[in-house]
């Protein structure tokens, strides 16, 4: 999750903090939660810088580290690559989606709200 900061003297703070995505100079924190409470099982102390991918936030902040062989996680296609993590079907102009899929990433987005309350609820503490 983005969490905004101030704007840097430096211009290339500000480039390194700039995301282009949420129109803001933030910090992009990774969080993980346990999927039957929502109770937070994973966040580093520090974020990267908002400029970065998403999958490079993951892969930098470690959460590879703390998934045992045979977990899995789930995640936004933004994590696209990763491969412990499970992400939903993309369709494209050649290939849509079958109906299988489709299902595939309803359920998969319904069980990621769990998450996504999360994100919210750290954003109401102002990060």
């Amino acid at each position: 999750t983005e969490c905004p900061v101030e704007r840097s003297s430096s211009s290339k703070t500000q480039r390194d903090h700039y995301s282009g995505k949420h129109k803001q100079h933030s910090n992009n924190f990774q969080v993980a939660c346990r999927l039957s409470d929502g109770l937070i099982v994973w966040c580093p102390q520090w974020g990267v810088p908002g400029s970065a991918h998403d999958a490079a936030c993951c892969a930098l902040a470690g959460l590879q580290d703390i998934v045992l062989p045979g977990e899995y996680g789930l995640a936004d296609s933004g994590y696209q690559g990763l491969p412990f993590l499970i992400i939903p079907y993309k369709k494209s102009k050649d290939h849509p989606r079958t109906q299988a899929q489709k299902d595939f990433n309803h359920a998969h987005s319904s069980v990621r709200e769990i998450i996504e309350h999360v994100n919210a609820r750290i954003k109401t503490f102002n990060c």
